[in-house]
């Protein structure tokens, strides 16, 4: 009997020390919004482990597997998501960066997740980056606003064209847009549309680079 009960008392001991000793469970998010200096990047804890958690963020190196002792960020404690932005990268750069959790057990991590800068930004990835900046209602990938972009410019040339040739059209750029579906009829704003006048600037700054006049 008492050799059962030294037996239950062990387990019991053993399990305890292994609860006590949990460090959280987290997942790497994806990377996002690369650019040549920055990217984006998160995690999702699931679960807290044996403690609460008092410090979460994301790591990374040029190495394969980062850790906290590299460059790190912190975004706040507890268990849940988060979004976290690694900047001053190097251009052209192979990184590696794991989400991560810290409980009074240790650090967890998240899978590592590789990614490369790019080499360079052009003017439209700069003009990109600046609405974003400016909490514009941009698509969340650069690709699809390049497209919009150059549906905006065609529609531009259709509309000066379509206005010389007296065809009866609305008489705002804007509005003519929205008849075409282009865009959401938005106030323009904050989280809107930009304005004419800041759309007849970015087609005048922009168009050299990247369209070529009609013909």
């Amino acid at each position: 009997m008492k050799v059962f009960l030294f037996l239950i008392a062990i387990h019991f001991l053993f399990v305890s020390g292994c609860k006590k000793n949990r460090v959280p469970t987290v997942r790497t998010y994806e990377i996002t919004k690369i650019t040549e200096t920055s990217a984006t990047c998160g995690g999702a804890i699931s679960d807290d482990g044996s403690g609460t958690v008092i410090e979460r963020g994301i790591c990374w190196s040029k190495g394969i597997n980062p850790t906290v002792a590299d460059s790190k960020t912190i975004e706040g404690a507890g268990a849940g998501n988060f979004i976290s932005h690694m900047e001053n990268l190097y251009p052209a750069t192979t990184y590696f960066v794991k989400a991560y959790a810290t409980n009074k057990a240790g650090t967890g991590y998240g899978m590592a997740m590789s990614f490369k800068t790019t080499n360079r930004i052009t003017p439209l990835q700069k003009l990109y980056y600046q609405m974003v900046k400016d909490r514009y209602a941009v698509p969340d990938r650069f690709e699809d606003f390049e497209t919009t972009f150059k549906n905006l410019e065609n529609a531009r040339l259709l509309f000066n064209q379509l206005t010389e040739d007296n065809y009866s059209i609305p008489d705002n750029f804007i509005d003519f847009l929205y008849v075409f579906g282009l865009k959401k009829k938005e106030d323009p704003g904050e989280f809107g549309l930009p304005s004419e006048k800041v759309f007849a600037d970015l087609f005048a700054n922009f168009r050299k680079h990247i369209f070529r006049p009609p013909h």
